[in-house]
């Protein structure tokens, strides 16, 4: 299929922008209809210096058909917060408070922990740990309330916050459903690291509760340091049994 022949295409204005470096789709608002999630590492709204990267949001329903500037029309729109963050590197949906929403992943792992030192709210960022990479969740909401988050929102100021430790980690290159691996009634989700880990956690009513976290403070870790190339770069989840 050529790209052109696609009943609507999505373009990004800005160049270089990467946009659709990762995609995703799953039930964002409820409705029972998938919405699109795209990436776009190296874009920025230009409002900052350098590529922070940027997440789009276009909700399920009626496609507008042509082609369509992805600005102009996506329903929400989350920008990198943090410069060369490289927000949407990475991104899933995973309805980790089992509340009928898929909720919104997003991985920054370019991010560096020194560019938000001393922020009363990003308590893990007093020391400067560069390349740690970052991962956002947007919990999932009612179509009403992604349109009003407009094109002004910043990852920063996502509902939960995972900062990574490691230093050239890249926490949040990669990440996936893990399915249910705990065999309670909620998703979980596992994101992967160049630093050869991948980390799980597990879903709950209160996902919250792992809010401005570390990496570290995951459920479990699976170290792959000694195995062959880089266990973490790409991660996915199954029902083996």
């Amino acid at each position: 299929l050529v790209g052109r022949a696609a009943h609507t295409v999505y373009q990004a204005d800005e160049p270089g922008a990467r946009f659709g470096c990762a995609m995703a789709s799953g039930d964002l608002d409820g409705d029972d209809i998938d919405d699109l999630i795209v990436g776009a590492d190296v874009g920025t709204d230009g409002a900052v210096d350098g590529g922070n990267g940027s997440v789009h949001v276009f909700l399920g329903g009626a496609l507008p058909g042509g082609v369509r500037d992805a600005d102009a029309v996506a329903d929400a729109v989350i920008y990198g917060g943090v410069r060369n963050e490289g927000l949407g590197h990475a991104v899933a949906a995973v309805d980790l408070d089992h509340d009928g929403r898929d909720d919104l992943i997003m991985g920054a792992p370019a991010y560096h922990c020194r560019q938000a030192a001393g922020r009363p709210d990003q308590p893990n960022c007093d020391n400067v740990i560069a390349l740690s990479g970052s991962v956002y969740t947007m919990l999932g909401r009612t179509k009403q309330k992604w349109r009003a988050l407009g094109d002004e929102f910043l990852s920063r100021d996502a509902d939960l916050v995972v900062d990574g430790d490691v230093h050239d980690g890249g926490f949040g290159i990669s990440i996936a459903s893990a399915g249910n691996v705990d065999g309670d009634t909620e998703e979980d989700v596992i994101i992967g690291s160049q630093a050869d880990e991948a980390y799980l956690w597990y879903g709950g009513t209160n996902p919250g509760s792992f809010e401005h976290q570390t990496s570290h403070e995951a459920h479990a870790i699976f170290d792959g340091a000694g195995l062959a190339g880089h266990p973490g770069m790409a991660v996915a989840g199954a029902d083996f049994i």
